[in-house]
C-alpha cells in the first residue's frame, strides 16, 4: 500500500511540474515614432496567423512576448506604414530603436535575423536591378536559410519583379524544406493558376526529340492517337517516387493504343535515373538529357515543382495539368470512357450513310 501512495504521489509531482511549465517566449522591446502610438506584430506565414497590438507608453516605449516554440518571421507595422522585419524564436530578445535620423535599427540575438539585416544592408546600397543577381547568389550558398526566403520575397517578388523566369530560377534553388513553406507553396499555387489561364493549356504538345532508356527514338508525334500521362520527377524526390508508383498502377488498367507514358527526369545523375526506373519497372518511355530543370519540355511548361503531371490527347493537345497522383487514374478513366463513346457515335454515324 506505501508503494502504491508513494508511486501516486510522485506521480502527482510529475504532473504538477508538467503544468508549471512555461512555454518558451521571444522578447520585444523598443521604441515607437510617438507616445502611445499602437503597432501591430502579425507573422508572415501559417506558423503564426495572429496579429498582436502593441501599445507605446507615454515615452514611446514598448515591451511585448511572444510564446512561440519554433523560429518565423513577423513584420511589425509602425503608424507610420513601415514595416518592419523581426525574426522570432525560443529564448530570444530582439530590440527596435529609432535614432535620430528617425531610422529604425534591430538589435537581436536571433542568427537568422543577423543574417538577413546584412544581406539587406547590402542590396540597400544598390539599385533594384543588381538585387537579382546578389539574392541569387546568396540563395546559392544558403539553400536551406530561412533568409533566403524573405530576401526573395521582399527584394523581388514583391516590390521590383524580374521576369518571372528569373523569379522561378531562384525559387528553384530552395532546399528542400523551404519548398515546404507556405509562403512558397502559395506563390507558386498562384502562379499555376496564372499559367493555366495564359500558357499553353488546350494547345498543342510542344514539338521534342528524344532517346529514351531503351534506346527509342521518340517525337511527339509517337504519342499521336494515343492519351499521353507525361510526368516530370527526378529520382532525389521521395514525393516523385510516390507518384511513379501510382503510374505503374494506373499502366496496367488500360491497353497501350489507349493510354501511354512519357517520364522526363530532372535527374543530373544519369545512372541514379536509370537504377530507379529498372528498380521500381517503371513504365512507358523514360527520358534524361542530364539539363534537369532546362530540359527543353520542362522549360517549354514551365515547370517550378516536381511531381508534375500534364495528360495529351490523342490530337496531341494539352488538356489537364498538375493533376493530383491521386486523380490521375478518375481522370483518366473519365478521358478513355468518353474517348470510346466519341469513337462509338463515329462508327455507328458511318454505318448509318453507308445504309443511305
Amino acid at each position: 500500500m506505501r508503494k502504491l501512495i508513494r508511486i501516486i504521489a510522485f506521480t502527482m509531482l510529475l504532473c504538477i511540474a508538467a503544468c508549471g511549465e512555461e512555454r518558451a517566449v521571444c522578447h520585444l522591446s523598443g521604441t515607437a515614432p510617438e507616445g502611445g502610438d499602437t503597432l501591430y506584430l502579425y507573422g508572415l506565414d501559417r506558423r503564426y496567423e495572429k496579429v498582436d497590438t502593441i501599445v507605446a507608453d507615454k515615452d514611446g516605449r514598448f515591451e511585448h512576448t511572444i510564446a512561440t516554440d519554433t523560429l518565423f518571421p513577423t513584420n511589425l507595422l509602425l503608424p507610420t506604414g513601415k514595416n518592419i522585419l523581426l525574426y522570432v524564436e525560443p529564448d530570444a530578445s530582439a530590440s527596435v530603436e529609432r535614432d535620430s535620423l528617425g531610422n529604425y535599427r534591430v538589435e537581436s540575438n536571433v542568427r537568422m535575423q543577423q543574417i538577413y539585416d546584412s544581406m539587406a544592408a547590402r542590396l540597400n546600397g544598390l539599385s533594384p536591378y543588381k538585387h537579382l543577381a546578389e539574392i541569387e547568389s546568396f540563395v546559392e550558398k544558403n539553400p536551406l536559410s530561412e533568409a533566403s526566403i524573405m530576401l526573395w520575397r521582399n527584394y523581388l517578388v514583391e516590390t521590383y519583379k524580374p521576369s518571372k523566369r528569373d523569379i522561378h530560377t531562384i525559387l528553384n534553388k530552395f532546399g528542400g524544406k523551404l519548398m515546404d513553406n507556405d509562403y512558397v507553396i502559395d506563390y507558386k499555387e498562384h502562379s499555376e493558376e496564372n499559367r493555366i489561364k495564359t500558357n499553353v493549356l488546350y494547345t498543342s504538345m510542344p514539338a521534342f526529340n528524344f532517346t529514351s532508356l531503351d534506346g527509342t527514338k521518340i517525337t511527339n508525334a509517337t504519342y499521336k492517337e494515343k492519351f499521353l500521362v507525361l510526368s516530370f520527377w527526378a529520382s532525389w524526390d521521395s514525393l516523385s517516387l510516390e507518384h511513379l508508383k501510382n503510374i505503374t498502377a494506373i499502366d496496367t488498367l488500360y491497353k497501350k493504343e489507349e493510354v501511354t507514358f512519357l517520364n522526363i527526369s530532372l535527374d543530373c545523375d544519369t545512372a541514379a535515373w536509370s537504377a530507379a526506373v529498372r528498380k521500381d519497372s517503371i513504365p512507358g518511355d523514360n527520358i534524361c538529357d542530364g539539363k534537369m530543370w532546362n530540359n527543353p519540355l520542362v522549360k517549354r511548361y514551365d515547370i517550378s515543382r516536381i511531381p508534375y503531371t500534364v495528360i495529351v490527347n490523342p490530337q496531341l493537345l494539352n488538356i489537364h495539368y498538375n493533376i493530383p497522383p491521386s486523380k490521375i487514374e478518375h481522370t483518366m478513366d473519365s478521358l478513355v470512357k468518353d474517348n470510346k463513346e466519341k469513337i462509338k457515335k463515329k462508327e455507328e454515324e458511318k454505318k448509318r450513310k453507308k445504309r443511305k
